[in-house]
């Protein structure tokens, strides 16, 4: 036997209170243990435990990345979704997350928060903090495309003084010579002694799947 509390009179009206003892009565004849239910329901996690979960227990140990995952979750996760229990989240939340962080901040953005908080339910589940569904799994990226990025002279700096910091003597010589060629990794991969000439300064790139065989056409490194 179990005395449950349904409320406090006025607070809570006759007829709410026969309907939430109805309901309770079904549960019982299920098997189910409302008064169970409703101190684990108080007691779940909300989304700002689990996000400290990730960043302290698998972003830090496994992501160079992990800071810009932190930077996502505090500007954009946290402020929706922070005090919410996890069972509470859902899919059509995070889809008019994804909709305004698409308006405000651009459509690449948005997507890497929802593959974010996706991620991070994953996680939850796979470790047993969350045993109900993940909201984010079914949220459908928007479309990319893809970008050209340059880098700027001061990040060409923050390279060279990496790269002569670098131990391996091959990607400290691989590098360098991608940036002033201008070749695709595997051109560069590719190449053989017999594709240099050392004494005209040229390249001639090999045959890849990227670009067909150009003997023709050599490469100047310059000197």
């Amino acid at each position: 036997m179990r005395r449950v509390t349904l409320g406090q009179f006025p607070t809570l009206s006759v007829l709410i209170a026969r309907q939430k003892a109805l309901a309770m009565k079904v549960a019982v004849s299920e098997g189910r243990d409302p008064s169970a239910e409703r101190k684990h329901q108080n007691h779940e996690r909300t989304f700002s435990d689990l996000a400290e979960h990730y960043i302290e227990e698998h972003a830090k140990p496994r992501k160079k990345s992990w800071a810009e995952d932190k930077r996502r979750i505090d500007a954009h996760l946290l402020p929706r979704f922070g005090t919410r229990r996890l069972g509470d989240i859902r899919a059509d939340e995070i889809a008019s997350m994804q909709q305004a962080i698409r308006r405000d901040r651009g459509l690449y953005e948005s997507n890497r928060v929802a593959v974010l908080i996706r991620t991070i339910f994953n996680i939850a589940r796979d470790q047993g903090l969350h045993k109900g569904e993940n909201p984010g799994a079914r949220i459908k990226l928007f479309r990319e495309e893809k970008r050209e990025r340059f880098l700027s002279p001061e990040e060409l700096l923050k390279v060279n003084a990496a790269l002569a910091e670098e131990t391996n003597d091959y990607w400290r010589a691989y590098f360098p010579l991608s940036l002033m060629l201008g070749t695709r990794k595997n051109e560069l991969l590719s190449a053989r002694w017999e594709n240099i000439d050392l004494e005209q300064g040229t390249l001639r790139l090999p045959t890849t799947k990227a670009r067909p065989p150009s003997p023709s056409t050599p490469a100047h490194p310059g000197n």
